[in-house]
C-alpha cells in the first residue's frame, strides 16, 4: 500500500503545467518558468565588468555591490556600513541578511496559508512548498510524507541514527546543519533572537517562539484527545507521540525508541553518558550549557551581589492564584497547583495510587512488577533506575565526579559532596520544625526527640526539610 501511494504522489508531481514557448521545457511552477525564460537573452550588461544580466532590476543589485566595496576599501575599519544604521559587517552576505530585517519591518513579506514573514521571496517560496498538498517524498520505514527530498533525508536519520556534523569546539555531533549551528551558540554568549516586548533574547527562533505565548497568552493548537491546549504546533505534535505510542528518538548504542528527546537523554544515563556541566555552586549537574546558565541564573542569581542561593525573584513569570506561589517554568506550576486541587491524573494500575507526573507512575510500577532494567554487565547487579545503575558504575570505575570548589575534594555521589559543603558554609541542610536545631544529614535529625511529641518530629525528620531561608539552593540540588 504504502508503495502505492508513493507512486502516486511521484506521478502527480511528474506533471509539468508550464512549458517554455521558445524550447518547449516543461517546469512545475510558474516563477521556474519565468526564471527560464530570462536564460534566452541577457539584455542588461555591467559597465564594471564583464557581467550580464536578464532583468534590470539585478544588474541594478550588482552595481551595487561594486559601490558597497568602494565604500569598504574607504572605510578605515575595512568593513562594510549599513545604510539605515551604525552597524558594520564584514562580508556582503551578512550586510544584506542584516537590510532585509529592515524591509521586513517596513514590507512584510508574509505567508498567506499561516500569516509567518520572510526577509526574502525565496525563502517565502520555499516555505510555501511546506503547504502543498502533495507530498511526493516518502519514508520507507514510518511512511511519513515530505514536500522536499532534502527533509526525507534529514527524517531518514531519526532511524538510522546518523549524526554526520560535528561540533569542532565540544565534538558533540548533530543530524541537521541547522542544529549544529544552533548548538555552536552555546559555546557563545550570542543570542540573536530577541523579544520585541521584553528585554529577553534566545540563542534560537524556537526559544523565542516559546517565550512570544507567555506575552499572548495564545493557545491555538488542542488536543483532540485530551484536549490540552499548547501555543505552538511543535508542542502539540510533541505530545502527540504519548497517544499514538510514536517513539521517533532511537539511541544509537541498544536501539531502544523514545517518544521526547529528554527522555532518550536520561535514558542514556544507563550507558554510563554523563551530564557535562555541573555548577560550581552546588555540584549540580546538567546535559546543556544552556541549562547551567539558567540554573545559575533562577537559583543562585548574581553571585557577587547576593548571598548563595539567592532566587532572581524577577524572572519567575508563573503565579498560583491560590497561594500566589510563583515559579519560572509553566509546567511547574501545573505541577504545584495539582497539590492544591488533589489531582493526581496518573494512576497505577495495580494499587489506584495516583502521582503527580507520568515519570513518577512509571517508577512505581516497577515496584508491583519487580523488574530492574538495568543490568550492570560487571557484577551482575540489577537496579529499577537509570540514577541508581549510573551511580553504581562508578564503584566499578572509581570515578568521583563532584569536585567541591572551595578545596578541590572529589565524591562519587552529589549527595556526599552536598552534606560536606557545610563544612565550609558552617550551615546545616536539615532543621528541627520546633527548636530549630540544625543537622548535618537526615538521619540525625529523625533520631532527635524535642519535647514530648517526638512522634511529630519524627515525622517531620522523615521529609528531610531543609533551612530553605538560610540555604536557598538546596531545595533546587538534585543529583
Amino acid at each position: 500500500v504504502l508503495e502505492q501511494e508513493r507512486c502516486r504522489r511521484r506521478q502527480l508531481y511528474k506533471e509539468k503545467r508550464f512549458f517554455c514557448e521558445l524550447c518547449n521545457k516543461g517546469f512545475h511552477q510558474n516563477h521556474q518558468l519565468t526564471k527560464h525564460m530570462a536564460s534566452h537573452r541577457k539584455p542588461f550588461p555591467c559597465d564594471a565588468c564583464d557581467k550580464g544580466f536578464y532583468k534590470a532590476h539585478m544588474l541594478l543589485k550588482h552595481q551595487q555591490s561594486h559601490q558597497l566595496r568602494e565604500a569598504q576599501e574607504r572605510d578605515p575599519d575595512k568593513l562594510l556600513q549599513c545604510d539605515q544604521c551604525s552597524r558594520k559587517f564584514r562580508l556582503l552576505r551578512q550586510l544584506r541578511i542584516h537590510q532585509a530585517s529592515h524591509r521586513l519591518e517596513k514590507t512584510p513579506l508574509e505567508c498567506h496559508a499561516c500569516d509567518r514573514t520572510f526577509t526574502s521571496a525565496a525563502a517565502l517560496r520555499s516555505h510555501e512548498v511546506s503547504h502543498a498538498k502533495v507530498k511526493p517524498f516518502m519514508c520507507d520505514v514510518c511512511g511519513k510524507s515530505f514536500t522536499r527530498k532534502k527533509s526525507l533525508q534529514e527524517h531518514q536519520r531519526v532511524h538510522t541514527g546518523a549524526r554526520p556534523y560535528p561540533c569542532q569546539t565540544c565534538g558533540k555531533r548533530f543530524s541537521t546543519s541547522g542544529n549544529l549551528r544552533v548548538h555552536k551558540r552555546s559555546h557563545s554568549d550570542e543570542r540573536p533572537y530577541k523579544c520585541s516586548e521584553c528585554d529577553k533574547a534566545f540563542k534560537c527562533r524556537m526559544g523565542l517562539m516559546q517565550h512570544r505565548v507567555v506575552h499572548s497568552g495564545e493557545k491555538p493548537f488542542t488536543c483532540h484527545t485530551c484536549g490540552l491546549s499548547f501555543g505552538l504546533k511543535y508542542n502539540l505534535q510533541r505530545h502527540l507521540h504519548l497517544h499514538n505510542g510514536e517513539k521517533p528518538h532511537r539511541c544509537h548504542q541498544c536501539g531502544e525508541g523514545f517518544s521526547g528527546t529528554w527522555a532518550l537523554k536520561t535514558h542514556m544515563l544507563v550507558h554510563g553518558v554523563e551530564k557535562p556541566f555541573m555548577c560550581d555552586c552546588c555540584g549540580k549537574t546538567f546535559f546543556y550549557n544552556c541549562q547551567l546558565q539558567k540554573h545559575q541564573q533562577l537559583v543562585h542569581g548574581d553571585l557577587e551581589g547576593r548571598l548563595p542561593g539567592a532566587v532572581h525573584q524577577q524572572t519567575k513569570e508563573f503565579a498560583c492564584n491560590t497561594c500566589g506561589k510563583t515559579f519560572h517554568l509553566r509546567h511547574m506550576l501545573r505541577y504545584h497547583q495539582r497539590q492544591h486541587t488533589g489531582d493526581r491524573p496518573h494512576v497505577c494500575a495495580f494499587c489506584n495510587k495516583g502521582f503527580l507526573q507520568a515519570s513518577q507512575l512509571r517508577q512505581h510500577e516497577l515496584l508491583h512488577t519487580g523488574v530492574k532494567p538495568h543490568h550492570c554487565e560487571q557484577c551482575g547487579k540489577e537496579f529499577r533506575t537509570p540514577q541508581n545503575y549510573h551511580r553504581h558504575l562508578l564503584v566499578h570505575t572509581g570515578e568521583k565526579p563532584y569536585q567541591c570548589s572551595v578545596c578541590s575534594r572529589r565524591f562519587r555521589q552529589s549527595n556526599q559532596l552536598k552534606s560536606h559543603m557545610q563544612i565550609h558554609t558552617g550551615i546545616k541542610l536539615y532543621s528541627c520544625d520546633r527548636c530549630h536545631l540544625g543537622f548535618s544529614d537526615s538521619r540525625q535529625l529523625k533520631k532527635h526527640h524535642c519535647g514530648d511529641e517526638s512522634q511529630d518530629t519524627l515525622e517531620s525528620g522523615s521529609k528531610g526539610r531543609r533551612q530553605r531561608d538560610v540555604f536557598g539552593w538546596t531545595p533546587n540540588f538534585n543529583s
